[in-house]
């Protein structure tokens, strides 16, 4: 089995890509390719380190260069170009870990799930998937919705054959969400999912808030939280699971879709929004009521009043009680 691990890279800083680059040659003994996208970088030293790289290292690392067209984008090339069995998407600033998995054994699955280590500078936690072996969908689906971590593309094998035979690729009109989006279109293409409960990976968590993409981006990021609903309630509604099952994931999507919003709204207030501007939204997310609470429901009239305040006493109160049943991070 050949694996391609796909690294998007845009400006990111050259020890960063040295790193990540390293881990890559000193985890894996079986057969490998390295496709780097470059995502139209601005920094000449970011291109000509890759550059110069695949240059010494032509056997196993390719690098593209393309404009800026962001990381969906840049992932979906990636795919293009790849001609391994896997597909491995791996972040410039992340790095893989020194793993045994053998992926040779694990040939009649499309999706090989295993352990992310998740490094804040401080210290290192991982985070995997509840039970080890075979995954269905309903398991992956409320793990995903109970661990942030875990939906993201990357420390998971995935079948490129899986992938191109059913057209999967990230969606490259959203600002955020599209790895949740990529997850779900897997799942409800019936993948044979297997977790392997070690790690192959080592997230690098950086302390950043996101209150300034919603603030000046503030439609974008509103508009691909319900895109991000939306799925999760198509693929809920098509699972093979029971009707409690399926009341329990919608639960858990809407009050993870409630908490986006409120964030959204809270930081969008920030910037003066007319309130006609609150109320288009609010009308195209209506058909999301179905998965809320009455209490929800009132807070969605609130935001549309503007009662920020509320809004945020019950935002701290969804956070509250997330925390306390050890849903998110």
């Amino acid at each position: 089995m050949k694996i391609s691990y796909i690294i998007p890279v845009y400006n990111t800083n050259i020890n960063k890509l040295n790193r990540c680059f390293e881990s890559v040659k000193k985890s894996t003994t079986v057969e490998y390719e390295v496709i780097i996208i470059n995502d139209g970088s601005t920094k000449t030293d970011t291109i000509d380190f890759c550059e110069m790289y695949c240059k010494k290292n032509a056997h196993r690392f390719k690098f593209f260069s393309y404009e800026n067209s962001g990381v969906s984008a840049a992932r979906n090339r990636g795919i293009s170009n790849a001609e391994g069995d896997y597909i491995f998407f791996v972040d410039s600033d992340d790095q893989l870990t020194l793993s045994d998995i053998n992926i040779d054994k694990y040939a009649n699955f499309d999706i090989v799930l295993t352990d992310i280590v998740v490094n804040d500078g401080q210290c290192e936690k991982n985070h995997g998937f509840k039970k080890s072996g075979e995954v269905g969908e309903y398991q992956y689906i409320k793990d995903v919705l109970i661990d942030n971590y875990l939906w993201g593309p990357y420390a998971k094998f995935i079948k490129r054959k899986f992938l191109i035979n059913n057209n999967i690729d990230f969606e490259e009109n959203l600002i955020n969400g599209e790895d949740a989006i990529f997850n779900l279109n897997m799942i409800m293409n019936k993948p044979r999912t297997i977790y392997v409960p070690k790690a192959s990976y080592i997230y690098w968590k950086e302390n950043f808030s996101s209150d300034s993409r919603m603030q000046n981006k503030f439609l974008a990021m509103v508009n691909s939280y319900i895109e991000i609903q939306k799925a999760f309630c198509s693929c809920i509604k098509n699972i093979e699971c029971s009707s409690v099952q399926k009341r329990y994931l919608l639960k858990l999507s809407t009050d993870r879709f409630v908490i986006n919003i409120l964030e959204c709204f809270i930081a969008g207030n920030s910037k003066g929004r007319e309130n006609d501007e609150y109320n288009s939204i609010i009308e195209n997310i209506k058909y999301m009521e179905l998965g809320m609470s009455k209490i929800q429901r009132v807070m969605m009239y609130r935001i549309r009043m503007k009662s920020i305040l509320l809004t945020k006493i019950y935002l701290n109160y969804l956070k509250f009680f997330q925390k306390l049943i050890k849903i998110g991070n």
